[in-house]
């Protein structure tokens, strides 16, 4: 008799039951989870990363079946919406993403501008940059900065003063080429980047968004396979981590501790 009670104790713990969430745990399904990363900085970068840590940790505490893989992030967004992939790391909520998709944040994040240093005297905000018709920006297809650099991004494309490209370091190296002027990244990529490329004392890291609050980021769950019902446990599951200090724990790995501390807020 405790033998059985043991084992029935097992399968409620890890929701086995014709794959159904007990407990409070995420309803697994019967089809592994799609998940996808992509390369940025040091939330993921060749196999290791903030991202990658949090997922590991994602599927040990779920118990569900997972197939991982690399994909550009504008590709992520589309295979989300078309329901070939159920999960991405690192998204930002916007109100188009909500059309396809829910969102469990994990943390938070601010747009920076990197800019050649020879440009850094006399360029120092948006209108700045607006002001000299030669310059030209570059983005990440698909990212999303902010309302005030979105909108000084809209009206720069009207000008054709945009360049997007698919990975944030080609961007980095069109900027070491004087192909672009400045790009906008966030603080968990430029760091890694500007050491890797060697450009501490080609280019400045600049805030032109000084009054805008930090973004809440976190993990993208398809509509097509998770309901409004299925998103809580998965929202549990991260809230967990924050609370027993796992999430802080990972960051600190990877940033100093006040940088780690401004991850865990407004979120």
């Amino acid at each position: 008799m405790r033998l059985i009670r043991s084992l029935i104790g097992t399968m409620i713990l890890f929701g086995v039951c014709s794959g159904v969430a007990v407990a409070g745990l995420p309803n697994c399904g019967d089809q592994p989870i799609r998940l996808a990363f992509h390369e940025y900085g040091i939330l993921y970068s060749n196999g290791i990363g903030i991202n990658k840590d949090i997922a590991d940790e994602i599927i040990r505490r779920s118990g569900c079946k997972f197939e991982t893989s690399v994909l550009p992030w504008a590709r992520i967004l589309n295979n989300l919406a078309a329901g070939t992939l159920e999960m991405g790391m690192s998204g930002i909520d916007t109100p188009e993403r909500g059309q396809i998709a829910w969102f469990a944040h994990y943390f938070s994040g601010k747009t920076y501008v990197v800019i050649r240093a020879d440009l850094a005297q006399t360029v120092r905000s948006t209108e700045n940059f607006m002001a000299q018709p030669q310059l030209q920006i570059g983005i990440v297809t698909s990212y999303t900065h902010g309302p005030h650099l979105e909108s000084f991004l809209e009206r720069l494309r009207q000008d054709k003063r945009v360049q997007e490209v698919p990975d944030t370091k080609i961007n980095f190296v069109k900027l070491q080429h004087h192909r672009i002027d400045a790009l906008l990244t966030s603080s968990l990529v430029f760091g890694q980047m500007i050491h890797d490329l060697g450009l501490v004392s080609d280019v400045v890291v600049q805030d032109w968004a000084p009054a805008e609050k930090r973004h809440p980021v976190g993990l993208i769950m398809s509509k097509h396979r998770f309901s409004e019902s299925d998103v809580e446990p998965w929202r549990d599951l991260l809230r967990q981590m924050r609370t027993d200090g796992t999430l802080k724990k990972i960051y600190t790995r990877y940033l100093p501790e006040d940088e780690a501390n401004k991850m865990l807020t407004d979120w």
